[in-house]
């Protein structure tokens, strides 16, 4: 098990290398100049003066030493400068996290238990109508981008309640402050639901079409057939016997759906002027702030690498016969 633990940790350190090298070339790559985001585009400073600038922001070094120092600086936690907000990076992106982490964590513990309730359900009204409108859901959402889907939601609560929900926070009582912390917490939920509530309709639909799969397959199962003989009732079968054995690839799916539902939530962050990570890689996308974009891409690549670890070893520890095959070496 620490050997397989090992391994993978090494795997994803490569992998991580040659991911922030990959980032590193394309922001360097872009049409952009560093100096002119810096400055702005209001700025009279002579061709003196941006030389000036350029060696003091390390950027007419090679590439290779830039790289060098960038990664070095990254390992360190020093994200650098802001370009366009004279700020720290790292202030830039913690001031922004937890408005993430709150969508991305909340979306998909809804999703999981919105897609395993409706999926223990089709398995049970098998080849029913109710079985085949949650294929028909899961198939008609999976076909739509995920910006659309979110327009869709936008759209309809703006017909129905006359008003469009988004940001992070009311403008007035962003301007004149709240009168209380509950007030503070209840704009901020109501201003999460629609997000939310997007991204737990795309992760869901994708969740519940690999449940119904999978728990179709194993309702066939000898075991399966056994606990129905024996006069269990369907739904103790479903959750406690097939979900069950289910559940540790269903965490292999999700450790694999990880680097899409975080490009995702970054979409839908962007539609719904949500101030997380996603809407400061969009502005910094606009403003040609390098720092920022480097930080933000190595960072979330950094975090699907290792949400694929965490969920692989979290399968490992829940199925015993997976546990025992790598102890053993047979996958090793």
């Amino acid at each position: 098990m620490i050997h397989y633990f090992v391994k993978r940790l090494f795997a994803a350190t490569v992998t991580l290398f040659f991911v922030s090298l990959l980032i590193f070339s394309i922001v360097k790559c872009m049409p952009n100049d560093p100096v002119q985001s810096y400055l702005g585009l209001s700025s009279k400073a002579t061709v003196e003066q941006k030389e000036q600038l350029r060696e003091h922001l390390g950027i007419d070094q090679p590439l290779g030493k830039q790289y060098a120092i960038w990664i070095n600086r990254m390992i360190r936690g020093d994200f650098g400068t802001s370009l366009y907000d004279k700020k720290e990076v790292k202030e830039l992106i913690l001031e922004k996290l937890p408005y993430s982490i709150g969508l991305y964590g909340s979306s998909l513990l809804l999703a999981v238990i919105v897609s395993s309730v409706l999926a223990v359900i089709a398995v049970i009204q098998n080849k029913r109508m109710i079985d085949q409108v949650f294929h028909i859901y899961s198939y008609v959402v999976l076909s739509l981008p995920s910006f659309f889907v979110g327009m869709i939601i936008l759209y309809g609560f703006y017909s129905i309640g006359g008003v469009f929900i988004y940001g992070t926070s009311d403008f007035y009582y962003s301007v004149v402050g709240y009168p209380s912390i509950g007030m503070k917490i209840g704009d901020l939920l109501f201003h999460a639901f629609l997000p939310c509530l997007t991204m737990t309709v795309l992760l869901s639909a994708s969740f519940l079409r690999y449940l119904q799969a999978h728990l179709k397959q194993e309702a066939v199962e000898l075991y399966a057939l056994c606990a129905k003989a024996k006069g269990l009732s369907k739904w103790k079968i479903a959750w406690v016997h097939l979900y069950r054995n289910v559940l540790s690839s269903f965490l292999t799916y999700l450790a694999s759906y990880f680097p899409i539902m975080i490009s995702g939530c970054m979409l839908i962050e962007i539609l719904f002027e949500w101030e997380g990570l996603g809407k400061l890689l969009y502005r910094s996308l606009h403003c040609g702030d390098e720092s920022v974009m480097c930080a933000v891409l190595f960072l979330t690549a950094a975090a699907s690498i290792l949400g694929n670890v965490f969920f692989d070893i979290l399968a490992l520890k829940m199925h015993p016969l997976i546990k025992e095959s790598y102890v053993e070496g047979d996958q090793l």
